[in-house]
């Protein structure tokens, strides 16, 4: 804030407001939350005290909080989160690497992603997030062979923009209407080398 990093009060933090965080960050969701220093202690500023997040909003300055900088807090009552990570995309079945049917994991599983609602959108953030260009085609009958298993998004609704593909509305995992003869797939333009990549850390 004002070109300074400076801490969250731990005081009022809470699960909701761990997975604001962890979804800006494109970490996934919250799996824990703490309030009393667990990462260490740090010098400086204290600049949100009294953070409310109904776990909603698109970023943590939107959640109700006090002033910044104004706080009844001490450098031993920090906030932190632990979250789950990105979740894992990969493609199979394809000519190559950026292309194939559409597979996520999921409560240590992979399954596929119906293609009812499947579009170039959705196509491009897949693309974006394997580092594979953009898309040239997207499929939604199953056109890289049906998969066994679980259909885990259906619904999917992406502008194009999302930073990942469990960023874009969907239906509940694991809840569908759907087929595997209608897994959502994608061709994209290509591999695109030398790009440095944010990554989570993970315990």
């Amino acid at each position: 804030h004002n070109s300074t990093w400076g801490t969250v009060c731990g005081r009022s933090w809470d699960i909701n407001a761990g997975n604001v965080v962890c979804r800006v960050l494109n970490c996934g969701t919250a799996r824990s939350v703490t309030t009393a220093v667990s990462y260490g202690e740090a010098t400086g500023n204290i600049l949100l005290d009294g953070v409310r997040c109904n776990g909603t909003e698109p970023a943590l300055d939107q959640c109700p909080a006090n002033p910044w900088r104004l706080n009844n807090c001490t450098h031993r009552e920090y906030a932190g989160v632990s979250c789950s990570g990105p979740v894992p995309i990969r493609l199979v079945n394809g000519n190559n690497m950026c292309s194939g049917r559409v597979e996520v994991y999921h409560k240590s599983t992979w399954g596929t992603v119906c293609g009812r609602s499947w579009d170039i959108n959705a196509g491009n953030v897949i693309c974006r997030v394997l580092n594979c260009g953009t898309a040239r085609s997207v499929t939604t009958a199953a056109s890289y062979g049906e998969a066994t298993g679980n259909i885990w998004l259906d619904g999917v609704k992406c502008n194009g923009t999302e930073p990942a593909l469990d960023q874009c509305p969907a239906s509940p995992w694991g809840l569908n209407n759907c087929t595997h003869g209608e897994c959502a797939g994608v061709s994209c333009s290509g591999r695109i080398r030398n790009l440095a990549q944010k990554h989570c850390l993970t315990d």
